[in-house]
């Protein structure tokens, strides 16, 4: 099951104990559903950056504190292949569009910059849900995209996914014949809180088809993007 890992042609993981679907998984179910939504589109305010891949222009820890300011920036860890790697890692809080994007640094480098992550859920350091946001890629793709619009993105072509509620959630099965298989974007799903009680059957070590019925109308959005600098 763990051999179909999609690409990150830039990691032998997909996510991390501390983010991406495990930080959206049933343990924060209670604290969602009493946050209100706080979706913000790159571009509201004035500011060079527009895109996810924007953020990929700064290549070194030492670039992106001096473009955002210390002010900005958390150091912290991540811990990613079911907790078995720790990485090095910095979280912008942007105070120019509002958004939450970290930064991780090369294993044997930590200098280096090696992929940057955009999450739908705003996590504050406390794993606190602060709402969403809407983070756009070059492409077309953006955090809390539909599964069903993602599909339509994709030229229409489905594709696998792994089910929710462990550690490789909502990781898509690579299909280089398609433009999620091509694209420099590396997509993980998550499913909403509101479909964790009501679509069990999509929780657990097992694989999806896009288009499978019991699929159909389960609340599952684009949960993170991925973008690998180095």
């Amino acid at each position: 099951m763990k051999n179909y890992f999609i690409a990150l042609g830039i990691l032998l993981f997909l996510y991390s104990c501390g983010s991406g679907e495990a930080e959206t998984g049933t343990e924060n179910e209670s604290t969602t559903e009493s946050v209100e939504t706080d979706t913000m589109e790159v571009g509201d305010n004035e500011n060079s950056i527009e895109f996810l891949e924007d953020y990929g222009n700064f290549k070194t820890k030492s670039a992106v504190y001096e473009q955002f300011g210390a002010e900005n920036l958390d150091d912290d860890t991540s811990w990613y292949a079911e907790g078995t790697v720790m990485l090095m890692s910095t979280v912008l809080n942007d105070p120019n569009t509002g958004y939450r994007i970290k930064y991780v640094f090369k294993e044997d480098d930590p200098e280096k910059v090696d992929f940057i992550e955009a999450y739908n859920i705003k996590w504050s350091s406390d794993f606190e849900n602060q709402g969403t946001q809407k983070v756009q890629t070059t492409e077309g793709l953006y955090t809390g995209m539909p599964l069903t619009e993602l599909v339509e993105w994709n030229e229409g072509k489905n594709f696998e996914f792994s089910g929710f509620g462990w550690d490789y959630a909502g990781g898509v099965f690579e299909t280089k014949d398609s433009k999620l298989g091509n694209s420099a974007v590396v997509v993980t799903l998550t499913m909403e809180d509101s479909g964790y009680d009501k679509y069990l059957n999509l929780l657990g070590d097992m694989s999806f088809k896009s288009d499978a019925e019991e699929v159909k109308g389960a609340p599952i959005v684009i949960g993170t993007l991925t973008y690998r600098v180095n």
